[in-house]
């Protein structure tokens, strides 16, 4: 899963929890759970909807900012964005990496 994807998606868990739909903002971290198919990004997610929706539940609205904050440092120290690239991507296109010469 992609950073973008993840920032995303605690924007909208963000939103449907402050405007209190809970349900919308569970659907949504479920989909993109399932659409992640990895286990860090699923953790991540499970936690960011878990701080944020008890941020909203103990009344400390002010503190939004630094927890969406946190959450996309976190996001970025675990790892989320990062994918492991070919040696060469255009290896393939003409028959080797000699380019079939």
């Amino acid at each position: 899963m992609e950073i973008l994807n993840y920032l995303v998606a605690v924007a909208i868990i963000a939103i449907t929890i402050q405007y209190g739909e809970v349900w919308m903002s569970l659907g949504a971290t479920m989909v993109v759970i399932i659409a992640s198919k990895d286990l860090k990004t699923s953790i991540l997610l499970i936690i960011s909807f878990v701080t944020l929706y008890l941020i909203n539940g103990i009344g400390m609205n002010e503190y939004w900012m630094f927890a969406a904050l946190a959450l996309v440092a976190l996001g970025y120290l675990l790892g989320v964005g990062t994918e492991t690239a070919a040696a060469d991507p255009y290896a393939g296109l003409l028959g080797g990496a000699g380019g079939g010469f």
